[in-house]
């Protein structure tokens, strides 16, 4: 699957089923934007594991929480 020049936007990426697919996705060729609700550090190791990190994104937010959101 070729997913250059795609931009696409995970929630919960930082764990699991959603870093699983945020490095899939890396892997395809798409720019990554992914969410997590806590621990920085589970994000921030995902980063690292993609091809170029500095293309992708993340954000610390709960989608639950329209507050959250808005910041």
């Amino acid at each position: 699957m070729n997913l250059t020049g795609r931009k696409i936007f995970v929630t919960g990426g930082s764990r699991g089923i959603g870093a699983a697919i945020v490095r899939c996705l890396d892997a395809s060729g798409a720019q990554v934007a992914f969410t997590y609700s806590s621990h920085k550090d589970y994000a921030d190791a995902v980063l690292a594991q993609l091809t170029q990190p500095s293309k992708h994104r993340a954000w610390q937010m709960n989608l639950a929480d329209e507050q959250s959101i808005q910041q």
